[in-house]
This record gives C-alpha cells, structure tokens and sequence, in this order.
C-alpha cells in the first residue's frame, strides 16, 4: 500500500458468512430409537427410547428434547413426550399406541 502515508483509520468491519442451517453440526439429533417394549401390561402404549446427540454445552436439555423431531415405526414426532438426563446424556421417551401390549 504504497499510498498510506499514516494509521489506516478503521471504524466498521464487514463480514460475510454463508450458513446452512440444514448443517448436521449445527442442531440436535436423535440417535437411532431403542424399543423397550410394552410400558406396562395392559397399558396398550410401547415404550420407545433415544439418545439426543449434539446438543449445546449447559443448553437447557428439557427444550431441546420436546422440540427435535425424529421419525421411527413409520411415525413422525415433534420432541419426545418426556426427557431423562443422566451421567450417560439426555434421552426422550415416547409412549406410543399399541394394542398389542
């Protein structure tokens, strides 16, 4: 820069970022659905569980568990129905229909 003869006087930065907020590394997941079977005998409800993968350090769990979808048994879900957290992660429960139990 051979023209500058003193500070360069800067007072605004311009940035640009590109962000796909389809980004895997980005959001929360639910890890491949566990079924624990019937949630009681007569109960008619299967009980479903999942691992909730990626989520935000100290974020509040609870949140994030009711409101990321998934898709098992050929369902979809908005959030599990309620959530555990314990030393191993946050895990949802669902409680499906099931004539069967």
């Amino acid at each position: 820069m051979a023209g500058l003869t003193g500070p360069l006087d800067v007072k605004m930065v311009i940035g640009h970022f590109a962000i796909n907020h389809d980004e895997p590394d980005c959001v929360t997941y639910w890890s491949g659905y566990k079924d624990l079977g019937c949630s009681a005998r007569g109960s008619k409800k299967r009980h479903i569980e999942q691992r909730l993968e990626n989520l935000p350090f100290l974020a509040d769990y609870k949140e994030f568990c009711a409101t990321t979808p998934t898709r098992f048994l050929n369902r979809k879900f908005s959030g599990a129905d309620s959530c555990m957290n314990n030393i191993w992660g946050v895990y949802g429960q669902w409680f499906i229909d099931d004539d069967s139990c």
